[in-house]
């Protein structure tokens, strides 16, 4: 899994790939009020030399951007 936090006064924090683990969300999340947030997940494979190849990434990331944006997500 890759989690990525964000504080409002620092902003994104660096990317953390982490195993596979349940998801944990406080009740009181705004994403379940308001649905201000955006799930997307990306496909990952071993190549042929045992390292991650991310499957269309730029697509995923292309989506992701455009439910962002139409949401009003920074």
């Amino acid at each position: 899994m890759l989690i990525i936090e964000h504080d409002p006064a620092t902003g994104w924090s660096a990317p953390v790939i982490k195993p596979y683990s349940p998801l944990t969300l406080d009740p009181a999340s705004s994403v379940f009020h308001y649905a201000t947030a955006v799930f997307e997940g990306m496909k990952a494979f071993r190549g042929p030399d045992g390292k991650p190849i991310l499957f269309r990434p730029e697509m995923n990331m292309d989506r992701f951007a455009m439910s962002a944006e139409r949401i009003a997500l920074p």
